[in-house]
């Protein structure tokens, strides 16, 4: 596995201090909407667990 990709899927408290804060390094939420029955993935996104990414999210899928 490349070393970047290997740092991407620490979780938050295996960050090395000094990427602490940084994007890209921790905890990564992925947001999905499925279609059951069209089988299609009409809003999707990779944040945080946050509430201001909920509302991203569920802006995007309102307007999908």
């Amino acid at each position: 596995m490349r070393r970047d990709l290997e740092l991407l899927l620490r979780e938050a408290e295996n960050v090395p201090g000094q990427y602490k804060g940084t994007p890209g390094y921790g905890d990564v939420w992925t947001w999905v909407a499925i279609d059951v029955d069209a089988k299609l993935v009409p809003s999707w996104l990779a944040g945080k667990r946050t509430k201001a990414d909920a509302y991203t999210f569920l802006s995007d899928l309102r307007t999908a």
